[in-house]
């Protein structure tokens, strides 16, 4: 950065931790005590689907006091890396570059935490410990600090939304939303689901899925299906996608799915019949 101070420059830093292998230096280490750290609502909870996958061997693999060991390294993991990343604002700062640089943080995935009885990230599934992860945005020049927005956002999301703050034409055709108007806090209705894509979908080694505020739908090439009520599930323990009450949901989710299959050309989209 000090380098490049004077021009116009893009870095990415990719760090790995959090990840396995789950070790950290004793500074980090010794923040946390296993003990006090809280264990997620579904942490008893084998969902059946999942019981062959690596996560859910490693869930069996350990018990309770091993499991808290775990996280107590997740989060010494984290700390470090909250640490390391500081030291990259400070230098915005130190250079003077803090208000005219777009600096974003985010992950490509989360980890289980023991939810589910499972561990890591090896579950072929999206449960919500996977798939939401931190998306940060700090631009002194565009929009303040400390707002917190509630619309839905993924990866594909970053490169129209970085072209748009960088005052770049979007090309036709890319996939993602420029998310200008939710960080502005405007109205943006199409900002109130979030999709998710695993696989390349010309297999049945596939899943799709939906998340609103309220429900989340998956399909498998398998043929699973899951159908979360956030109503009345927040922690994602019931499937209720088989059940007669939630037809309509299910129903209206899936034919939402098959639109964003089809608006993306997602070759998925031809093994995802309509219900």
């Amino acid at each position: 950065m000090e380098e490049n101070r004077d021009r116009n420059f893009m870095a990415t830093l990719s760090m790995s931790p959090p990840h396995a292998p789950w070790i950290c230096s004793t500074k980090y280490y010794d923040m946390y005590d296993p003990a006090e750290i809280p264990l997620p609502a579904s942490f008893d909870h084998k969902p059946e689907d999942y019981r062959g996958s690596g996560a859910a061997r490693w869930g069996d693999l350990l018990d309770e006091e091993c499991k808290r060991e775990y996280l107590r390294c997740y989060y010494g993991q984290v700390s470090m890396i909250d640490d390391v990343f500081g030291r990259v604002l400070e230098a915005l700062d130190r250079l003077g570059l803090k208000d005219d640089t777009l600096v974003i943080y985010t992950s490509d995935h989360g980890d289980l935490q023991t939810a589910h009885s499972l561990l890591g990230k090896s579950a072929y599934g999206f449960f919500d410990e996977i798939v939401r992860v931190p998306l940060i945005m700090r631009y002194p020049k565009a929009f303040p600090a400390g707002e917190v927005r509630e619309h839905f956002a993924g990866s594909v999301d970053l490169a129209p939304t970085i072209l748009s703050l960088a005052g770049q034409p979007v090309p036709e055709g890319l996939h993602g939303r420029d998310l200008r108007p939710a960080i502005e806090g405007r109205q943006a209705d199409d900002f109130d689901a979030g999709f998710c894509e695993r696989g390349a979908g010309t297999t049945e080694r596939f899943g799709r899925m939906i998340r609103t505020a309220k429900a989340k739908y998956c399909v498998y090439g398998d043929g699973r299906v899951e159908l979360f009520d956030y109503e009345t599930d927040p922690h994602e323990m019931r499937n209720v996608a088989n059940e007669a009450d939630y037809r309509e949901l299910r129903a209206t989710l899936h034919e939402r799915l098959r639109q964003q299959a089809a608006a993306t050309g997602d070759p998925a989209l031809e093994r995802i019949p309509p219900l």
